[in-house]
């Protein structure tokens, strides 16, 4: 079976994976951690239905607290509950570019 030759790289570039990995901090770093998990639970239980899906007439439950507007450009609202929504998993990955 014929071998398969390298991509060329310039030199000292690191593989693209690699640099998308080291370019985001980890969630705790983001604000993400204990006190933003206690408080989305506790928005999730008081708005349990996926907004996008509720106004498509939909009845899925919630399972994740976004953020409107981008905490990494409005980190002022990041803490400001008018700013968040309750987004099933799907939702959430079409809005944040993640999914399908």
């Amino acid at each position: 079976m014929p071998k398969r030759h390298k991509t060329w790289q310039p030199p000292g570039l690191q593989p693209r994976h690699n640099r998308r990995r080291q370019a985001r901090p980890n969630a705790n770093a983001r604000g993400y951690g204990r006190q933003w998990r206690n408080a989305a639970r506790r928005y999730l239980a008081a708005h349990p239905l996926c907004v996008q899906c509720e106004e498509a007439g939909h009845t899925v439950a919630a399972e994740l607290v976004d953020h409107i507007l981008p905490a990494a450009s409005h980190p002022k609202l990041f803490w400001d509950a008018e700013n968040w929504q309750g987004l099933c998993r799907d939702c959430h990955a079409v809005k944040t570019g993640k999914g399908q």
